[in-house]
């Protein structure tokens, strides 16, 4: 099955999870991601997005060649409002994951609109609009440089300037089968 220009398996649900911060410091071999890998399938989980950078591509490789739909959120601390956008993955290393099959990836951006993602105090929407597409336009090129790589655009928080996970509050336990 082709979605956008991705080829995606038969099973794919669009159901997925992905790690977080801090995911850099356990490096997993092969055989231990195709365990996991095997076990998000078990639960229904047909997507998953590594968090961090190059220390994961096995695992994408993984992940890929047992099925599951993988994308890569280069880490980056405060990307926003640096300028000159080196911070953008470069091609080598988007090379590095396309190699195992990897092909989506966030070029090393998030909330754009969450004020602790900004290396400066984040600005209004004009001035935020073109730090965005200065960004995109960087990634677009870095892509270009490794064929079959595939720039997700950044992510938005629902909550605005609110980081979304201040957003979560259950005042009273919440049954899911109710």
């Amino acid at each position: 099955m082709r979605l956008n220009g991705l080829e995606v398996p038969e099973h794919f649900n669009g159901v997925g999870l992905h790690d977080t911060p801090g995911s850099e410091t356990a490096s997993w071999g092969y055989q231990q991601a195709v365990s996991h890998a095997r076990e998000l399938q078990d639960h229904g989980i047909t997507l998953y997005k590594l968090f961090g950078g190059t220390t994961k591509v096995e695992r994408g490789r993984a992940y890929v060649d047992e099925g599951i739909v993988t994308a890569v959120r280069f880490w980056q601390d405060k990307p926003w409002g640096r300028g000159h956008y080196q911070w953008v993955t470069p091609p080598n290393e988007l090379g590095m994951f396309v190699g195992a099959g990897v092909r989506l990836f966030e070029l090393g951006w998030n909330e754009f609109n969450i004020a602790d993602e900004w290396a400066v105090p984040i600005p209004g929407p004009e001035a935020i609009a073109v730090e965005v597409v200065n960004a995109w336009e960087t990634g677009l090129e870095r892509c270009e440089g490794a064929p079959g790589a595939i720039p997700m655009f950044p992510s938005n928080t629902p909550g605005g300037h609110v980081d979304h996970l201040s957003l979560i509050h259950i005042s009273e336990p919440t049954r899911l089968d109710a």
